[in-house]
């Protein structure tokens, strides 16, 4: 797709009027030379605009001063003539390669650094258009994959707070789901254990238990334990048989038996007049 030539070019820098005429046509290597400021730079922007179809590259160039519209035409091969009227372009020509100092800046080198966006956009000079197509996939396809990558580290924090117990994040998201109440008594029976298992840690913790030292039991205690209600009436019937053959005679208990008999409401012996307080009963 070759450019025959430039026809014409109104109100773009320096040309308020081009009309070239003669012999201009462009051949397969065509030389433009001049002094700076002759329209060169102009040149390569128009050729610019026609390839990407962008119309800043030659608005931004206007002719200072004129109030008249931009308009250009360029014969190209097989395609005739291609138009800029009213801010665009009749058609563009992406086949063209424009090397000026506009590329090397955006695409090989800025100031003191190359970039690493001078070396993509070379990449994507080098390749074509397909492949260009294909890189700005790839860039997509890197923007998602870092998106994609924040919300999985986000959910892995999110996880990790939940996690509980000596497990490695991989082994944890890789258990097998349970079902919630088969879980929740899952969940329950083990944080039982552990809490036993923490008390556990602090009952091995006391002090053992002391021997304790219990005292001698007194000689006579066996005596008294032994003794059962029979035992006992028993021994206190000759305990009282006793005392009256040794205090009375032989009408002795007869005597206590009548004297039983004068024993008043108030409970007082009628012998001694003390307090009696039921340790007697009244003779029937």
């Amino acid at each position: 797709m070759p450019i025959e030539k430039l026809v014409r070019v109104r109100n773009v820098g320096r040309f308020t009027d081009l009309a070239p005429s003669g012999d201009v046509a462009f051949r397969r290597l065509t030389l433009i030379y001049g002094d700076n400021g002759t329209g060169k730079t102009t040149v390569a922007g128009i050729l610019r605009s026609m390839q990407s179809g962008d119309p800043a590259h030659i608005i931004e160039r206007q002719t200072l001063g004129s109030a008249d519209p931009i308009e250009i035409d360029i014969k190209v091969a097989n395609s005739g003539l291609i138009q800029f009227r009213n801010g665009a372009w009749a058609s563009t020509k992406d086949e063209i390669e424009i090397f000026d100092s506009v590329f090397v800046s955006e695409n090989v080198y800025a100031g003191e650094l190359v970039e690493t966006e001078h070396r993509r956009n070379l990449y994507q000079v080098v390749v074509g258009n397909a492949a260009v197509a294909l890189a700005k996939r790839i860039d997509e396809i890197d923007v998602e994959s870092r998106s994609t990558a924040r919300s999985l580290s986000d959910l892995e924090s999110k996880i990790r707070e939940k996690m509980q117990g000596p497990f490695g994040f991989d082994d944890f998201v890789s258990l097998p789901k349970a079902d919630e109440v088969e879980l929740s008594r899952k969940i329950e029976d083990k944080t039982a254990q552990l809490v036993a298992a923490r008390k556990s840690k602090e009952v091995l913790n006391r002090l053992p238990l002391e021997e304790l030292q219990l005292p001698p039991s007194p000689r006579e205690l066996m005596k008294p334990l032994t003794a059962t209600v029979s035992t006992i009436s028993k021994e206190t019937e000759e305990r009282v048989r006793e005392h009256l053959r040794s205090r009375l005679d032989r009408n002795g208990e007869q005597w206590l038996r009548q004297g039983l008999s004068y024993v008043q409401k108030d409970d007082a012996c009628p012998f001694c007049a003390q307090p009696l307080n039921g340790t007697v009963s009244r003779p029937r």
